[in-house]
């Protein structure tokens, strides 16, 4: 059925209302269209039209089958909880600043007047757009206000639980670039730093009858080498009496780790000499530091019980570390370092290579370093009994112990002081009284 209209009649050309067999089968709409004749009407497009167009939009409706209908409420509230739920699980997930405001501003709008202009375009369904926009918007504000408050108690724990061990600054560098540890642990490549008094025993025996004098010494010796540790942003571990546990790299990720434990170590060493001077001067015993580090890739986390836990690592790699300062003694050496710690900071420290050794419980043994200054600042007497050194290794390599034991005996007398030459050297002369039934060049720690 098709409608018509005095216009239409006019471009067929016949007068409206003579022939009656001209409004058989049509629909006729009577009413003025001239401007300031008719009563006019508002639309949804803001623009005032004669009553009349919506008398005929409202035919064209009902004659075509084509109608706007609006979804059940049911509907629209589905919607808005799937788009709430969803920001919600989103923003708290990821928890980025960034996507929060891009979410917000680029998400919630678009989809919901998107989704409404697809249900019109193929089924002509109208959504309420209200109730969904409201409810991600208050999501996105309720995920966002939790996120920012979740993040201040972190920051707080973080705060508080590594105040005593990192330097505030790196704290609150981690807290800035929200690089926060997982607590829960995690699997990273670090360089432990392990330290211990030679000769606590004696040391202590000369505070016997005064205790607490011994208390205020290890705590002034304590805290002289932890300050030069933090300073290069290490993490203090623990102390076990006067042994000094130290991590770098974590829990801040400096990829530069091996080359600040390192600095710490000589820092570490440079303090203790300073303060032997000062025990010196006031008749106290001297004091030597022995110091091992080795980088691996360790766990790292929280550990300990419910009651009682700490921040710190595990692994085979800390084991070796901790077994390297303790073979200082035997090689009269003050700083261990492993393989993988010289790989990483060859080229910002000055090394001897002490031996290769093997560790109790391990088949292949490892190449190990004394670190003896930072790259360019080794004396030349030193950087000449390292030379010297290494000449009288590689004989001894070869087996060739009286040769090496003649090259270490002229140097020793020229720096009567190194201890892994003279260590290194009554080594020789054991081998050259008791030849060894298996010589493979390698040392074992436990020995």
């Amino acid at each position: 059925m098709a409608l018509l209209d005095a216009w239409s009649l006019r471009q067929e050309g016949k007068p409206p209302g003579l022939d009656p067999d001209l409004f058989r089968g049509r629909i006729v709409v009577i009413g003025p269209t001239a401007l300031g004749l008719g009563e006019t009407r508002a639309t949804p497009f803001g623009a005032s039209a004669p009553g009349l167009s919506k008398q005929l939009a409202v035919l064209e409706n009902l004659l075509s089958g084509r109608f706007i209908t609006e979804a059940p409420f049911w509907v629209s509230l589905l919607f808005g909880l799937a788009l709430a739920v969803l920001s919600a699980v989103l923003l708290m997930t990821v928890r980025s600043p960034a996507l929060e405001l891009a979410w917000l501003l680029l998400v919630i709008v678009p989809v919901v007047f998107g989704v409404m202009g697809v249900s019109l375009a193929l089924g002509r369904v109208l959504l309420l757009a209200a109730l969904p926009v409201a409810a991600g918007l208050l999501s996105c504000l309720g995920a966002m206000a939790s996120n920012h408050l979740f993040a201040n108690r972190e920051a707080a724990f973080i705060r508080q639980a590594f105040s005593r061990y990192m330097e505030p600054r790196l704290i609150e560098q981690m807290i800035e670039e929200n690089r926060l540890p997982r607590l829960d642990g995690e699997e990273r490549e670090l360089t432990a730093f392990f330290s211990d008094i030679r000769g606590f025993s004696s040391f202590s025996e000369t505070f016997q009858h005064n205790p607490r004098e011994l208390v205020r010494v290890l705590n002034q010796y304590l805290t002289r080498v932890s300050s030069a540790l933090l300073k290069e942003g290490g993490c203090l571990d623990k102390y076990i009496g006067d042994a000094v546990v130290c991590l770098f790299g974590a829990p801040v990720d400096h990829s530069d780790h091996a080359v600040r434990a390192c600095r710490g170590a000589l820092a570490a060493q440079a303090e203790v000499a300073r303060l032997r001077e000062e025990f010196r001067a006031k008749g106290m015993p001297d004091v030597y530091t022995r110091i091992g580090l080795n980088s691996a890739r360790l766990f790292v986390g929280n550990f300990g019980s419910e009651q009682l836990f700490d921040y710190t690592a595990m692994g085979d790699g800390m084991n070796l570390a901790s077994r390297l300062e303790g073979a200082n003694k035997s090689y009269g050496s003050l700083i261990m370092i492993g393989p993988r710690t010289y790989e990483l900071a060859r080229d910002h420290i000055e090394v001897r290579e002490l031996d290769r050794v093997r560790v109790a419980g391990k088949a292949e043994a490892v190449t190990v370093y004394e670190l003896l200054a930072l790259k360019g600042e080794l004396p030349a007497k030193k950087r000449w009994t390292v030379q010297r050194y290494h000449e009288a290794l590689a004989l001894y390599r070869e087996q060739r112990f009286a040769e090496a034991a003649g090259v270490l005996k002229a140097q020793l007398s020229e720096d009567p002081e190194d201890g892994p030459t003279a260590a290194l050297l009554a080594r020789c002369q054991k081998y050259q009284q008791h030849p060894p039934a298996h010589f493979d060049g390698v040392a074992d720690l436990e020995k």
